[in-house]
């Protein structure tokens, strides 16, 4: 006997309260963080390496360095992000593309912001992270380019990941 009760328990289990979308964003962030560190690390501790830096002054340079390289790599990407949709809102405003799904245009606008955030990255490295240690101008222009190039963030090229 159906006393619509089964229609009330599936309404309950399908709320969004029980997965709300904050807690989504943190999982994410849990994620995203270890990766980009690991990426930063690895790409950092390569660079020293074919500079031929010793142990003792990459671990050193490196504890110095690292989390401002981190920290920066974010805002430098939440920069790119922006630019995106900067580009796409003037736009829709001037009727730049009409396919805002998947189209050349929106690829170009996607490569632009990954350009955007790898001069940010570089720029940041140069003037910010890098700036206090006894690197060289050379070495630090080459570490700087070195995390612009492998740790843009070219995964906005993925389609529906952002925008």
């Amino acid at each position: 006997m159906d006393n619509g009760n089964d229609k009330n328990k599936f309404i309950k289990l399908c709320n969004p309260v029980m997965l709300p979308w904050w807690k989504m964003q943190i999982t994410t962030w849990l994620l995203i963080i270890p990766i980009n560190f690991v990426a930063d690390s690895a790409i950092f501790i390569i660079t020293l390496k074919i500079l031929k830096y010793s142990l003792s002054e990459m671990i050193k340079i490196y504890k110095k360095t690292i989390i401002k390289i981190l920290i920066f790599g974010f805002i430098a990407d939440f920069i790119g992000i922006i630019s995106i949709c900067l580009i796409i809102f003037i736009g829709i405003i001037i009727h730049f593309f009409f396919d805002p799904d998947f189209s050349v245009n929106l690829i170009v606008i996607k490569i632009i912001g990954i350009l955007v955030s790898a001069i940010c990255i570089f720029l940041f490295n140069i003037k910010i992270a890098l700036k206090k240690t006894n690197l060289s101008n050379k070495n630090k222009k080459i570490i700087a380019l070195s995390l612009a190039i492998f740790t843009a963030p070219y995964i906005y090229l993925v389609p529906h990941f952002f925008i």
